[in-house]
Protein backbone atom coordinates (compact mmCIF):
# COMPACT_ATOMS: atom_id res chain seq x y z
CA UNK A 1 0.00 0.00 0.00
CA UNK A 2 0.97 3.41 -0.78
CA UNK A 3 0.21 6.76 1.37
CA UNK A 4 -1.77 7.74 -1.81
CA UNK A 5 -4.17 4.89 -1.42
CA UNK A 6 -4.09 5.12 1.82
CA UNK A 7 -5.37 8.71 2.19
CA UNK A 8 -8.23 7.77 -0.49
CA UNK A 9 -9.18 4.97 1.83
CA UNK A 10 -9.22 7.22 4.88
CA UNK A 11 -10.54 10.35 3.21
CA UNK A 12 -13.72 8.05 1.85
CA UNK A 13 -14.27 6.70 5.71
CA UNK A 14 -14.16 10.11 7.04
CA UNK A 15 -16.82 11.24 4.44
CA UNK A 16 -18.79 7.89 5.16
CA UNK A 17 -18.76 8.60 8.97
CA UNK A 18 -19.69 12.35 8.21
CA UNK A 19 -16.33 13.29 10.44
CA UNK A 20 -16.59 17.22 9.36
CA UNK A 21 -13.92 17.95 11.83
CA UNK A 22 -11.42 15.60 10.53
CA UNK A 23 -12.43 16.15 6.56
CA UNK A 24 -12.01 19.49 6.91
CA UNK A 25 -8.21 19.03 8.63
CA UNK A 26 -7.52 16.61 5.63
CA UNK A 27 -9.12 18.26 2.71
CA UNK A 28 -7.30 22.10 3.89
CA UNK A 29 -3.94 21.41 1.54
CA UNK A 30 -5.54 19.22 -1.09
CA UNK A 31 -7.82 22.35 -1.34
CA UNK A 32 -5.13 24.63 -3.08
CA UNK A 33 -4.32 21.99 -5.50
CA UNK A 34 -7.99 21.79 -6.27
CA UNK A 35 -8.54 25.63 -6.67
CA UNK A 36 -4.93 26.01 -8.26
CA UNK A 37 -6.77 23.68 -11.13
CA UNK A 38 -10.29 25.51 -10.96
CA UNK A 39 -8.36 28.94 -10.97
CA UNK A 40 -6.41 28.12 -14.01
CA UNK A 41 -9.34 26.31 -16.28
CA UNK A 42 -12.38 28.83 -15.32
CA UNK A 43 -10.48 32.38 -14.96
CA UNK A 44 -7.63 34.07 -17.30
CA UNK A 45 -5.29 34.28 -14.14
CA UNK A 46 -2.15 32.15 -14.28
CA UNK A 47 -1.60 31.33 -10.95
CA UNK A 48 0.91 29.75 -8.93
CA UNK A 49 0.85 28.39 -5.18
CA UNK A 50 3.73 29.74 -2.64
CA UNK A 51 5.88 26.13 -2.93
CA UNK A 52 6.06 26.49 -6.84
CA UNK A 53 8.17 29.74 -6.08
CA UNK A 54 11.77 28.90 -5.88
CA UNK A 55 13.29 30.38 -2.92
CA UNK A 56 14.79 33.53 -3.87
CA UNK A 57 11.77 34.78 -5.91
CA UNK A 58 11.38 38.39 -4.72
CA UNK A 59 7.42 37.37 -4.54
CA UNK A 60 8.68 35.34 -0.61
CA UNK A 61 9.14 37.93 1.76
CA UNK A 62 7.89 36.03 4.74
CA UNK A 63 9.40 33.19 5.68
CA UNK A 64 6.69 32.56 7.66
CA UNK A 65 4.29 31.59 4.39
CA UNK A 66 1.71 34.30 6.42
CA UNK A 67 -0.99 36.21 3.89
CA UNK A 68 -1.49 34.10 0.69
CA UNK A 69 -1.42 30.42 -0.45
CA UNK A 70 -1.48 31.45 -4.23
CA UNK A 71 -0.36 33.97 -6.89
CA UNK A 72 -1.23 35.53 -10.41
CA UNK A 73 1.84 35.45 -11.98
CA UNK A 74 0.26 38.35 -14.67
CA UNK A 75 -1.14 40.93 -12.21
CA UNK A 76 0.58 39.77 -8.87
CA UNK A 77 -2.91 39.28 -7.53
CA UNK A 78 -2.57 37.51 -4.18
CA UNK A 79 -5.58 34.64 -3.33
CA UNK A 80 -5.47 32.66 0.26
CA UNK A 81 -7.53 29.86 -0.20
CA UNK A 82 -9.28 28.23 2.63
CA UNK A 83 -11.39 25.24 3.57
CA UNK A 84 -14.25 25.60 5.49
CA UNK A 85 -17.16 22.88 6.08
CA UNK A 86 -18.69 21.24 8.86
CA UNK A 87 -21.07 21.67 11.83
CA UNK A 88 -19.80 25.35 11.94
CA UNK A 89 -20.39 25.79 8.42
CA UNK A 90 -22.72 28.99 9.31
CA UNK A 91 -19.44 30.80 10.44
CA UNK A 92 -16.14 32.05 8.23
CA UNK A 93 -13.69 32.67 10.70
CA UNK A 94 -9.90 33.45 9.66
CA UNK A 95 -7.75 33.19 12.99
CA UNK A 96 -5.16 31.33 12.32
CA UNK A 97 -2.12 29.97 14.83
CA UNK A 98 1.21 31.50 13.69
CA UNK A 99 4.37 32.32 16.19
CA UNK A 100 3.80 35.07 18.50
CA UNK A 101 6.41 36.95 17.48
CA UNK A 102 6.85 40.83 17.71
CA UNK A 103 5.16 41.40 14.64
CA UNK A 104 2.14 39.37 15.84
CA UNK A 105 1.40 40.95 18.95
CA UNK A 106 -1.49 43.40 20.20
CA UNK A 107 -4.21 43.88 18.06
CA UNK A 108 -3.34 41.06 15.75
CA UNK A 109 -3.49 38.43 18.14
CA UNK A 110 -5.69 40.05 21.36
CA UNK A 111 -7.97 36.81 20.52
CA UNK A 112 -4.81 34.50 21.84
CA UNK A 113 -4.79 33.76 17.75
CA UNK A 114 -3.68 35.68 15.24
CA UNK A 115 -6.05 37.70 12.64
CA UNK A 116 -4.63 38.57 9.13
CA UNK A 117 -3.56 42.52 8.44
CA UNK A 118 -5.27 43.66 6.17
CA UNK A 119 -2.63 43.85 3.60
CA UNK A 120 -1.45 40.26 3.59
CA UNK A 121 -3.73 39.08 0.60
CA UNK A 122 -6.28 40.82 -2.17
CA UNK A 123 -8.66 37.56 -2.37
CA UNK A 124 -9.78 35.26 -0.22
CA UNK A 125 -11.27 32.10 -1.97
CA UNK A 126 -13.02 29.85 -0.08
CA UNK A 127 -14.53 26.11 -0.47
CA UNK A 128 -18.04 25.52 1.74
CA UNK A 129 -19.17 22.27 0.57
CA UNK A 130 -22.91 22.25 0.29
CA UNK A 131 -22.76 18.73 0.84
CA UNK A 132 -19.77 16.90 1.58
CA UNK A 133 -19.25 14.23 -1.45
CA UNK A 134 -15.61 13.45 -3.46
CA UNK A 135 -16.98 16.38 -5.87
CA UNK A 136 -16.15 20.22 -5.77
CA UNK A 137 -18.60 22.18 -7.25
CA UNK A 138 -18.62 26.39 -8.42
CA UNK A 139 -21.48 26.62 -5.71
CA UNK A 140 -19.07 25.07 -2.84
CA UNK A 141 -16.67 28.27 -3.68
CA UNK A 142 -16.95 31.85 -2.52
CA UNK A 143 -14.55 34.34 -3.60
CA UNK A 144 -14.31 38.28 -1.40
CA UNK A 145 -12.21 41.20 -2.16
CA UNK A 146 -9.97 41.57 1.15
CA UNK A 147 -11.50 45.29 1.22
CA UNK A 148 -14.84 43.28 2.18
CA UNK A 149 -13.38 41.82 5.24
CA UNK A 150 -11.61 44.56 6.84
CA UNK A 151 -13.10 44.47 10.45
CA UNK A 152 -13.79 47.99 11.16
CA UNK A 153 -13.96 47.88 15.55
CA UNK A 154 -9.83 46.46 14.63
CA UNK A 155 -8.48 48.74 11.93
CA UNK A 156 -5.27 47.62 9.65
CA UNK A 157 -6.86 43.97 10.44
CA UNK A 158 -9.45 41.30 9.05
CA UNK A 159 -12.27 40.07 10.70
CA UNK A 160 -11.43 36.81 12.78
CA UNK A 161 -14.65 35.74 11.98
CA UNK A 162 -16.60 36.78 9.05
CA UNK A 163 -20.18 38.13 9.94
CA UNK A 164 -22.32 35.77 7.62
CA UNK A 165 -24.06 39.00 6.68
CA UNK A 166 -20.75 39.19 4.86
CA UNK A 167 -19.70 36.12 3.37
CA UNK A 168 -23.59 35.60 2.31
CA UNK A 169 -23.83 38.19 -0.01
CA UNK A 170 -20.34 36.90 -1.87
CA UNK A 171 -21.94 33.27 -2.04
CA UNK A 172 -24.64 34.77 -4.10
CA UNK A 173 -22.45 35.59 -6.89
CA UNK A 174 -20.78 33.88 -9.46
CA UNK A 175 -17.01 33.00 -8.33
CA UNK A 176 -15.58 33.10 -11.56
CA UNK A 177 -16.88 36.71 -12.94
CA UNK A 178 -15.52 38.22 -9.02
CA UNK A 179 -12.11 36.77 -9.49
CA UNK A 180 -11.94 38.13 -13.33
CA UNK A 181 -13.05 41.35 -12.25
CA UNK A 182 -10.35 41.62 -9.13
CA UNK A 183 -7.86 40.57 -11.78
CA UNK A 184 -9.11 43.16 -14.37
CA UNK A 185 -9.12 45.92 -11.45
CA UNK A 186 -5.17 44.57 -10.71
CA UNK A 187 -4.29 44.92 -14.00
CA UNK A 188 -5.83 48.12 -14.35
CA UNK A 189 -3.66 49.40 -10.95
CA UNK A 190 -0.50 48.25 -12.12
CA UNK A 191 -0.27 46.19 -8.91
Amino acid sequence: MNWESALGKAHRELLETKNNREIGKARQHANEHLLQRWVDENTKLDVRRRVELSEDSKLLEDHNESGWDMICMLSLLRLQAKYRGGKTAGWLHLEQTRRNSKKNQGAASASGHVVYRDDEFDVLVVTRPVQFSMECYKEDLIVMPVEALKDPKNPGYLYKVVPKKVWSVWQKKDPVAVLNDLFREALEAGK
